[in-house]
């Protein structure tokens, strides 16, 4: 799935500032670098923001495999305007035909203060309560991971990772999540969401 900042209510895509829009074109480096165990998070109650430390290689402290995902139909989501305003850095958002109705998905990098962190906006217009499985790929390799639940029929409905202080590391940020409905196989489909590359903020201000 695709990419740009939180879900915002009716906010004309003008108002994006492009360089704060990456998309998964650039997040191909990372694509593949975290892997999301929505498997095991439909297996398992769900944990409302309880953020987990993962490995550099993305494996959660009780990661699992997902092998048999398959991709729901999602397109960008044009009419869905939404505000990237620094300190948040997001990719497109995305709409994703699913079972039951429709999600509206964005994946942010939220920079400031020092700190870092993953979120994802989600309007759930499905009758199903969804499982995200959130991940924030730091600049150092490591990662940091969270699982939500965005209740049915949730416009507003907001997951994100605990802060983070920013530190060294040669590579970029990245936001990943997956996003499935809970009770319903995985064949039903699982929609994924990225917000694309993104320097560290110390990174950006040196390059200025």
């Amino acid at each position: 799935m695709p990419e740009t900042a939180g879900l915002a209510r009716n906010h004309d895509s003008a108002q994006l500032r492009p360089r704060h829009v990456r998309t998964l074109a650039l997040a191909g480096a990372v694509v593949g670098v975290v892997v999301l165990p929505i498997a095991a998070a439909q297996a398992s109650p769900p944990v409302k923001n309880h953020d987990m430390p993962a490995s550099a290689n993305g494996q959660g402290t009780n990661s699992g495999q997902a092998a048999d995902q398959v991709s729901a139909t999602a397109s960008p989501s044009a009419g869905a305007g939404a505000q990237a305003l620094a300190p948040e850095f997001c990719g497109a958002p995305v709409s994703a035909t699913v079972a039951g109705g429709t999600l509206r998905v964005q994946a942010c990098v939220d920079q400031s203060a020092g700190s870092a962190a993953a979120r994802v906006y989600v309007e759930n217009g499905t009758g199903a309560d969804q499982t995200a499985v959130l991940n924030l790929a730091r600049a150092d390799g490591s990662t940091v991971q969270v699982r939500c639940t965005i209740a049915a029929g949730d416009a507003a409905g907001v997951c994100s990772t605990s802060p983070t202080a920013v530190g060294g590391g040669s590579g970029a940020y990245n936001a990943i999540a997956e996003l499935a409905a809970q009770g319903v196989p995985l064949s039903a489909g699982v929609v994924h969401v990225e917000s694309g590359l993104v320097a560290a903020a110390e990174a950006q201000s040196n390059g200025q």
